[in-house]
Formats: structure tokens, C-alpha cells, sequence
């Protein structure tokens, strides 16, 4: 449920703040390089792969999981964050699932 997600969020920003903490030009900087990257799959992926990453990143970026931290405290820059981080996301799925898109990309 939402408290199982809560957790893994809590523990995923604990094991990589890195993840977390890196800015939107950053993140966008490294992203533009390589899409395959940013979804944690192989460049000769399936569309059942793309499908399931996008579920992975969708349930850990939306922007309305990031409102409150573990402290309660409302985190503006985190929402934002996050909003860069699912547009990005909806972004890179939609070029890598459309053949022509990918091809032009690959």
C-alpha cells in the first residue's frame, strides 16, 4: 500500500541520496545522454522492459509523493524536483517507445 511505498522511498533516498539531492540542470544534463540510463535498462530492451520501468520510476517520481518528507515538512523544492524528474520520465517513454522516435534516438 501507500505506507509500503512511503518506506521504500525513505529507504531508496537513505541508500541513494544521490539520487535525490542532484539538481534538475544536472539531472536533465545527465538524462539528455543517455535515456537508457536514466530508465535502468539495456539499449536493446523490450517495450514490455520500458513499460515496467516507466511503472518502477512513475511510482517513485510522481510529484504527489514528494509533498512531505519524513519530518512532515512541506518540501517545495523536492515537489518541483520531482515534477522535472516524471516530465523527463513521460518524455524519454514516449521517444523510446515509438519505433521511428527510437531509431532517430539510437
Amino acid at each position: 500500500g501507500e505506507d509500503g511505498l512511503e518506506e521504500d522511498l525513505r529507504s531508496a533516498s537513505a541508500s541513494h541520496p544521490e539520487l535525490f539531492t542532484a539538481s534538475v540542470e544536472e539531472e536533465a544534463e545527465e538524462t539528455d545522454k543517455d535515456f537508457y540510463a536514466f530508465l535502468n535498462v539495456s539499449p536493446d530492451c523490450s517495450m514490455e522492459e520500458l513499460r515496467a520501468a516507466k511503472k518502477r520510476l512513475a511510482l517513485v517520481w510522481h510529484p504527489d509523493r514528494h509533498s512531505k518528507m519524513e519530518s512532515g515538512q512541506l518540501r517545495e523544492d523536492s515537489r518541483a524536483h520531482a515534477t522535472a524528474k516524471f516530465a523527463r520520465l513521460s518524455y524519454i517513454v514516449d521517444v523510446l517507445t515509438d519505433p521511428a522516435k527510437r531509431k532517430l534516438y539510437d
